[in-house]
């Protein structure tokens, strides 16, 4: 599934016209994490080829259950999924312009956790990315929302 979305401008246009968004959505509700972590990561690669295509898995509902998988990921310590879970989630959230905070409001405590609890540099860096992309938008409310999540003194220990 991961190769579907990542061919030209062209070929993956044709992949989204015949439904792959709506379906990957679909898969999100597989009863096996594998299946849901197969469609997660399409879905980044589409959301960070256009605007239309994020808004498109935005409005599909995605982003619960692409929190609920990366939440689970990490209160298993799954690291594979951590990595490519967050990568799925950041990329949705890093299209500009960027996501109104309602579309995308559940996707900061997971991303807090994220930076809390990993140190892996790649995992940290999409999640810091992440963090640099919310601040996009509304900003004075979304810097209280990441200061409001406990977040920022892990971001600063690293960047030491």
């Amino acid at each position: 599934m991961e190769n579907l979305s990542s061919g030209t401008t062209k070929q993956t246009q044709q992949v989204v016209a015949n439904g792959a968004i709506p379906a990957l959505i679909k898969l999100l509700a597989s009863p096996h994490l594998d299946v849901k972590f197969k469609a997660a990561w399409p879905l980044g690669n589409l959301a960070g080829a256009s605007v239309n295509f994020r808004d498109e898995i935005l409005q599909g509902g995605a982003i619960s259950p692409l929190v609920e998988i990366l939440d689970k990921a990490l209160s298993e310590d799954d690291e594979y999924t951590i990595r490519d879970g967050n990568w799925a989630l950041a990329n949705i959230c890093k299209v500009r312009p960027f996501p109104p905070s309602e579309d995308i409001k559940e996707t900061l405590p997971v991303f807090a956790k994220v930076i809390m609890s990993q140190e892996d540099p790649e995992i940290l860096k999409d999640a810091i990315w992440y963090m640099s992309y919310f601040f996009d938008g509304e900003k004075l409310e979304r810097i209280q929302q990441i200061i409001d999540a406990g977040v920022v003194p892990s971001i600063v220990k690293h960047m030491e």
